[in-house]
């Protein structure tokens, strides 16, 4: 369920006021999992997930998600909480499972899409909150899922050269929706994508067919080809297919996570 980052070395910070001193890890006094950076301007912000000091039944407790931002790269700022479980009070489960999450800009406006449980419900929902700053106030402009369902999990959202937005999403799965220019809607129907193409995707992970991709996907476009990454076959294994069509998969490398790290 945890999102691998597309950055991995940019995961965590440590700060002992609103502004952060270099060092690595970057934040080490929370949890913050599933990162998801992007750049605006002269700033790179990076929206995270936040896992509790104490845990319930056991397991993952998420109440919120929280924003981080930087201009250097070395100082790091804490933006607060601007999102929680109650900004989707209207469909969500309450105080937990709030898990990954991506955000984009789009014409002055931001848009952050979560998963989260469904509220009465075993299977997740992915959200969106809209707000004119990227540290806030969100709103729930939909008060609903955009789409529902087992297995749909991780958005990453992407706004193509054409101006079409697509979001994709799944753990074991795979489908996107292209987004409307509100983008808290979409046109036509749900897509499957065939991630059981193992010229796409790579060797089957197991004797049962299973599928080598796994969850967390991230795409995104350079040098007019499309590059999916995601968590492949389960950690550590961090694996991209490329493209030359953003609704087409048809090239797969693996990277080792050890190949992955930050250089100065």
């Amino acid at each position: 369920m945890k999102k691998l980052s597309l950055f991995i070395g940019v995961v965590l910070a440590c700060f002992y006021s609103t502004s952060l001193v270099a060092q690595n890890p970057i934040i080490c006094d929370r949890y913050t999992p599933d990162p998801a950076p992007y750049v605006h301007g002269d700033t790179l912000y990076l929206f995270v997930d936040h896992d509790e000091d104490e845990t319930l039944n056991n397991y993952f407790t998420m109440k919120d998600w929280l924003l981080y931002s930087t201009v250097d790269m070395v100082n790091w700022t804490y933006r607060g909480t601007p999102l929680t479980s109650a900004t989707f009070s209207s469909w969500a489960k309450q105080d937990n499972d709030c898990w990954a999450s991506q955000c984009i800009e789009r014409n002055g406006k931001w848009y952050w899409y979560v998963t989260a449980t469904i509220k009465g419900e075993a299977y997740p929902g992915i959200g969106v909150a809209v707000a004119d700053n990227p540290a806030g106030p969100y709103k729930d402009p939909i008060n609903k899922p955009l789409v529902k369902g087992w297995f749909k999990i991780d958005p990453t959202v992407f706004i193509d050269d054409n101006d079409q937005a697509y979001l994709y999403y799944g753990n074991n799965n795979l489908w996107y929706v292209k987004l409307n220019k509100n983008m808290t809607s979409f046109t036509g129907s749900e897509v499957s994508v065939n991630v059981k193409n193992e010229t796409a995707f790579g060797p089957h992970k197991n004797a049962n067919g299973d599928p080598n991709f796994e969850e967390a996907s991230w795409l995104y476009k350079r040098n007019g080809k499309y590059y999916l990454e995601y968590a492949a076959g389960g950690v550590p294994t961090k694996t991209f297919t490329t493209c030359r069509d953003v609704r087409q998969t048809v090239q797969i490398t693996a990277i080792p996570s050890t190949s992955l790290m930050v250089k100065k």
